[in-house]
C-alpha cells in the first residue's frame, strides 16, 4: 500500500516524473498499479482539483498529462520481478533520481527473529 501511495503522490506532485515499481509477481504488479490509480483519485477528491487526463492505462503502465503543459507527462510503470527483492525507482526530468531497495529476505529473517524473541 505504501508503495502505491508514494507513486500516486509523486504522480500528482512532480512534473515529468517517471516511477518504476518492481514487485514480486504479475498479479501483485497489476494490483499495485490499480492502487496507484485509486490513490490518485483520492488525492483529486480530497483536494477538490480536476483529474489529470489519462493518456495511457494498461496492465503495466499509467501515463497522465499533468497541468504544466504538453510536455508534462507523468508515468508509473509496474513490472513483475524476482521474489528476492522489491525495488522502486523514481526518475525525474532534471536527472535527479531517488532509488529505494528493500531485500525481502532481510525482512523475513528480521520477522523470524522478532517472533523468536517474543515467543509467539
Amino acid at each position: 500500500m505504501s508503495v502505491s501511495m508514494f507513486a500516486a503522490a509523486m504522480l500528482y506532485a512532480a512534473p515529468g516524473v517517471e516511477c518504476s515499481i518492481y514487485s514480486t509477481c504479475k498479479r501483485i504488479s497489476q494490483k499495485l498499479l490499480r492502487n496507484v490509480a485509486n490513490f490518485l483519485d483520492i488525492i483529486y477528491e480530497a483536494l477538490k482539483v480536476p483529474k489529470y487526463k489519462v493518456l495511457r492505462a494498461n496492465m503495466e503502465e499509467l501515463v497522465v498529462l499533468g497541468p504544466e503543459g504538453a510536455q508534462d507527462r507523468r508515468t508509473v510503470n509496474s513490472y513483475p520481478s524476482k521474489v528476492n527483492s522489491l525495488l522502486v525507482t523514481v526518475e525525474h526530468l532534471d536527472e535527479r533520481a531517488v532509488v529505494c531497495a528493500v531485500d525481502l529476505r532481510l525482512i523475513h529473517s528480521t520477522l523470524e527473529d522478532a517472533v523468536k524473541c517474543t515467543g509467539a
